[in-house]
């Protein structure tokens, strides 16, 4: 169920268009439209919201370089660290080599859905690392039709760390385009310094540090009912339970704002242009509510939109998924690939001549992958990978792990379609032997919080298929030892991966000049 979540909340996100677009060093482009039906931001209701950043956890947080160098996954050059060797600080770290002098550019950059009001402050620490003097050094917001606001930081310090606080009145007197009073809506923050005619043989450094921001964002709806998870990359909360076809279902919370009419809107998740219910709450007291809504839709995943009216304007609106699951799923195996009564239909092809060869090969290949890939052979070796240079090691630390892939889904079929008990015996014991490592990541990930990359999503298709094949060989304790590894190392981890994914497709620039 939890591939379920991440990929609705993965596909919510990109669904959302990409914010902001760099279309040069100097502006940002292409910002998301209001989603909102009023005539003017001003309209929007907001309420009071603090971000804040230190890196001690060693997560990168969504962070990407800026300008985007490349898929941010494996950017060895933008990470989480020391910038000096042996400081116990840890903060962002991006390195910049230049490889002809010319002028050169770091920075870092992060989607932040925030409003910028009077009173707003933003502080942080930076660190210029370098021999070489520095142009100048910004502070960046995309913000829409407004384009960027940029507040340049005056005497600019190198080779130390240096505190900055900037308030609204000093974004304001270095953009005279907003006004004392004006709520600014913001898409992503941004930090940029020049470095001209920058030396090949120096490379750069730029730290940041302890990034917070006081400000506003879009008023959300308190939820009393049903209990809500809200992942912080991520706009629609998850409710904590799935529901089940006929299942009662009870909305009821709160807005900060005052609000005149709430409606409710529910979409099948992946075609929102279909409305499968339309309704509005009532208000008792300072709770809106939901009369009870009946669960007759088919089972899938949905997508609900909640929307909050005053007199004139639609003022705010929260989202959320809602998962039916089936009933009674426990035990039921297999149901990844096709279920039991589809796996006899695929058996009753399999008698077919046309499809004789392919009914062989599954177990010829499964019997050479044995060969192959004893399970003996099989040892915990992947924290002996260097935790600095990845990319010469990248191959061959793959071959401790992934080349299991193909083994486990021919031995898996072998099993299902031919009743061959020692490839399913051959299964179990593979995944008894990777569920018992500590971890499937390269150091040099784990070291800079990364826990998966697109070969291990690959990967994890063959080691869910196999379990699912061969589930009733195993006793209780085996599968839960198993099942317990993929959601520590697959499924929990998986979020800080498409966290930093986010980042990198939505502020992926499309027209540097």
């Amino acid at each position: 169920m939890i591939w379920m979540m991440l990929s609705s909340i993965l596909a919510t996100s990109l669904w959302q268009n990409a914010i902001v677009a760099p279309a040069n060093y100097n502006s940002f482009s292409d910002p998301q439209k209001i989603e909102f039906e009023s005539d003017s931001i001003r309209a929007i209701a907001l309420e009071p919201w603090t971000y804040f950043d230190d890196f001690e956890d060693r997560d990168l947080g969504a962070w990407a370089s800026y300008p985007m160098w490349q898929d941010i996954a494996y950017n060895q050059n933008f990470r989480v660290n020391e910038i000096i060797p042996g400081d116990p600080n840890i903060s962002i770290v991006q390195k910049v080599t230049p490889y002809t002098a010319v002028d050169n550019y770091a920075g870092a950059q992060k989607l932040l859905d925030m409003f910028l009001v009077p009173g707003s402050t933003i502080s942080f620490r930076y660190f210029l690392k370098s021999n070489q003097p520095c142009a100048w050094f910004k502070l960046r917001f995309a913000a829409g039709d407004l384009g960027k606001l940029d507040f340049t930081i005056n005497d600019l310090k190198l080779n130390q760390w240096s505190w900055i606080t900037v308030n609204y009145d000093d974004i304001l007197r270095q953009n005279p385009i907003i006004s004392v009073d004006d709520k600014i809506k913001i898409y992503a923050l941004a930090f940029l310094a020049q470095f001209p005619n920058a030396d090949p043989d120096m490379p750069i450094y730029l730290g940041l540090d302890d990034i917070g921001f006081k400000g506003a964002r879009p008023a959300a709806f308190q939820f009393i009912e049903p209990d809500m998870y809200k992942l912080p990359e991520f706009a629609p909360y998850i409710p904590k339970l799935h529901y089940y076809p006929e299942s009662t279902f009870h909305l009821s919370g709160k807005w900060v704002a005052e609000v005149q009419k709430v409606s409710l809107e529910i979409t099948p998740f992946a075609n929102k242009d279909v409305t499968i219910f339309q309704g509005t709450l009532s208000k008792s007291g300072e709770t809106w509510n939901l009369n009870s809504l009946q669960l007759d839709f088919p089972e899938g995943l949905y997508f609900g939109k909640l929307k909050a009216y005053d007199l004139a304007y639609q003022i705010a609106e929260t989202t959320f998924t809602l998962h039916i699951a089936p009933k009674n799923m426990a035990g039921q195996h297999p149901r990844l690939l096709f279920n039991s009564e589809e796996k006899k239909e695929i058996e009753t092809r399999f008698t077919q001549d046309r499809f004789q060869k392919i009914y062989g090969d599954i177990r010829e290949n499964a019997k050479q992958l044995r060969i192959k890939i004893p399970v003996e052979s099989l040892h915990f070796d992947l924290d002996q990978f260097p935790d600095e240079i990845w990319l010469p090691s990248w191959d061959s630390w793959g071959s401790r792990i992934y080349h299991t892939g193909n083994a486990l889904r021919q031995n898996a079929r072998a099993y299902a379609f031919h009743g061959d008990q020692e490839a399913g015996e051959y299964v179990k014991q593979i995944l008894l032997v990777l569920s018992a490592w500590p971890n499937w990541t390269h150091p040099w990930q784990t070291k800079r919080g990364r826990f998966s990359e697109h070969r291990t999503g690959d990967w994890s298709h063959r080691l869910a298929e196999s379990y699912d094949l061969i589930y009733h060989l195993m006793s209780e304790d085996e599968r839960t030892q198993v099942r317990q590894a993929i959601m520590k190392t697959l499924s929990l981890e998986f979020t800080s991966l498409i966290s930093i994914m986010i980042t990198s497709l939505r502020l992926r620039p499309i027209g540097w000049q």
